[in-house]
């Protein structure tokens, strides 16, 4: 695209209109309305984009000093680290926090406990005889199990403490602050 020096379009590709969610003739001559001067690289919001990376050329267009900037949509980029990121620490099942969250949440609440010389607790559940389950009702009936142990967990737990899955059919709870044997 290209701007002059108040923000106007002097010129739009079909992709860069399609950014902005109009076609390059409604975008010609409009006002986008945020300042160019000084710019470089920048993160930008937009109607239709989430998130652009914009870099920024000063031109002569048709002899007059303007910008041609440069717009790449990082929208799905994003999605795709936060995806991954996520993953990272859940399971992909249950959407529990998975074996390496929960053991840095373990360390953290141990250090938390040790400080506030207070008690916490730790629940490791293994639901026995899960492999018939598999293997006598297909894998998509051992996962439907799996999601309801996961949340059924997750509801009898109150907030702050964490459900974690650890592999397969094994779980964990980790209570933090207990303070006498009976809670409930």
């Amino acid at each position: 695209m290209v701007f002059d020096y108040e923000g106007i379009v002097l010129y739009a590709n079909q992709a860069g209109a399609s950014m902005f969610g109009h076609s390059t003739e409604e975008l010609q001559a409009k006002p986008l309305g945020y300042p160019l001067a000084d710019a470089d690289k920048t993160e930008l919001d937009f109607c239709s984009v989430q998130i652009a990376e914009m870099r920024v050329v000063e031109i002569k267009w048709f002899e007059r000093p303007a910008y041609l900037i440069t717009l790449r949509d990082l929208t799905e980029h994003n999605r795709t680290q936060q995806l991954l990121a996520y993953l990272a620490r859940h399971d992909d099942l249950t959407g529990l926090i998975n074996r390496s969250q929960f053991c840095a949440g373990l360390d953290m609440a141990i250090d938390r406990a040790k400080r506030r010389r207070s008690r916490l607790a730790v629940a490791f559940l293994d639901r026995d005889l899960f492999k018939p389950v598999n293997n006598t009702y297909e894998y998509d009936q051992g996962d439907a199990l799996l999601k309801g142990i996961a949340d059924r967990l997750s509801n009898a737990c109150r907030a702050g403490e964490f459900v974690g899955r650890l592999a397969g059919d094994e779980f964990t709870i980790l209570a933090e602050d207990i303070n006498s044997p009976m809670r409930r």
